[in-house]
Order: structure tokens, then sequence, then C-alpha cells
């Protein structure tokens, strides 16, 4: 799955990724992640189903997408300042269901997402 993600990265940014990538890392999270939520096993079911009682069904996006996210109140002191920021999308949080996009400041978690429209 890992291999997956990661050829489906390097062919929309046109980059080769190894191991020392900084998208390597988050990359295996995501797919430990996901197989959490959506591999089924024999009884048809997931290990998130057996946990929460329910299959998740949130909407995802692509791995390592472009998108823009929502700065936390607060941040945005000034009325004149940015509300959203570019990041690079590379998962959701384990424990919060938040967003997680690497941006110029780091990895940063956003409660809601915009898709960047198709070029």
């Amino acid at each position: 799955m890992v291999r997956c993600y990661l050829l489906d990265f390097g062919d929309r940014y046109c980059v080769a990724i190894g191991t020392s990538h900084i998208i390597f890392a988050w990359t295996v999270g995501y797919a430990a992640w996901g197989l959490f939520r959506f591999l089924a096993g024999s009884d048809g079911h997931s290990a998130f189903f057996h946990r929460h009682g329910s299959e998740y069904t949130k909407h995802l996006i692509n791995l390592g997408e472009t998108t823009q996210y929502g700065i936390a109140e607060g941040t945005a002191q000034k009325s004149s300042y940015p509300r959203v920021r570019l990041g690079i999308w590379v998962g959701k949080s384990a424990i919060s269901d938040a967003h997680i996009l690497l941006t110029e400041f780091g990895a940063v978690k956003a409660r809601c997402i915009r898709r960047l429209p198709k070029e």
C-alpha cells in the first residue's frame, strides 16, 4: 500500500521518493491509518467497525494533494490577514480525525479543508 501511495505521489509531482524524503514517513502512517479503517476482516467488517460500531464514512482526498485549510481563530488576528493557507495533505489524526497538512510552518492540523479547482 505504501508503494502505491508513493508511486502516485511521485507521478503527480514528477519526483522520485526515497526513504529519506519527508513524505515517506507520512505515507507509512497514512497507510496504517487506512488499514485500520478500511481493511475488511473475515467477517466483512474493519477494525474501525469493531471498535466504534460503524464503518468509517468520512470523505478523503489523495495523499499529497495541495489543499487550502482554515486558520484557527486567534491566529489570523487582523481582518486583513488571510484566513486560509495552502498545505499538502498527508492524512488525518487518529485521535481527533483532524486533517494533517505539511506547510512552510511544519505539520499543522485543521478541522476543515478545501480542495483546489482542477487545472
